[in-house]
């Protein structure tokens, strides 16, 4: 959805750690996700960082470990390598469904959307919405691109999963190793926000 930092708004971190927000970059043309990971880790200034990373930023944080040092990895409704890719996503990549039908934010489609992002609240349709208006279409495409074809085979020792029971876009039977939160979708670090910085702040503590 190329969200920005306010999907985060309603988690509570531990007082002693610098939150740090990345923006989403303008790809190149026929970026690799290896190439666009470096130029986003060019703006990480810490050491020794926590990555924390929601649903295509989760996968960015994975690709960003690779070849930078992090004290830990944090996913939030994403997916940690390619076996968790949902069947649709393989079935759209062989197909190059991507390439036939564009994604763009077309309000008649936004109640389907919405369900599948796992929204509940008119707070959230109305950040959704929000989103939606101020798409870059040469990100969203080269964002679903580089999802449905991500062949990532490596796992971070420090990766700590937290992912909900719910999900429509990464369905649970698909994720391996995960902190559950019951009854949350996609979207569950707003529907959920207190179970998940829950999770995230016992994570942060043993880090």
């Amino acid at each position: 959805m190329g969200a920005d930092e306010r999907i985060f708004e309603k988690l509570h971190f531990p007082a002693q750690y610098a939150i740090k927000y990345i923006p989403w970059l303008h790809p190149q043309p026929g970026e690799s996700i290896r190439h666009y990971a470096e130029r986003m880790a060019s703006k990480i200034t810490d050491e020794d960082p926590v990555l924390v990373g929601v649903s295509f930023g989760g996968m960015m944080s994975v690709e960003i470990s690779k070849f930078r040092k992090v004290r830990k990895v944090v996913l939030l409704s994403s997916i940690k390598n390619k076996s968790e890719k949902p069947l649709y996503f393989r079935v759209a990549a062989s197909l190059k469904l991507n390439k036939i039908i564009h994604v763009r934010p077309y309000r008649f489609l936004e109640p389907i959307e919405n369900y599948n992002l796992g929204i509940t609240s008119d707070e959230e349709r109305a950040l959704a919405r929000n989103f939606r208006k101020n798409w870059d279409p040469q990100y969203i495409d080269w964002a679903i691109d580089t999802v449905i074809h991500w062949q990532n085979e490596f796992t971070p020792e420090s990766l700590v999963h937290i992912h909900g029971t719910k999900d429509h876009i990464f369905p649970l039977r698909y994720i391996g190793k995960a902190l559950k939160v019951e009854g949350a979708g996609h979207m569950m670090v707003m529907s959920h926000a207190e179970e998940v910085s829950r999770l995230l702040n016992e994570t942060l503590q043993s880090a």
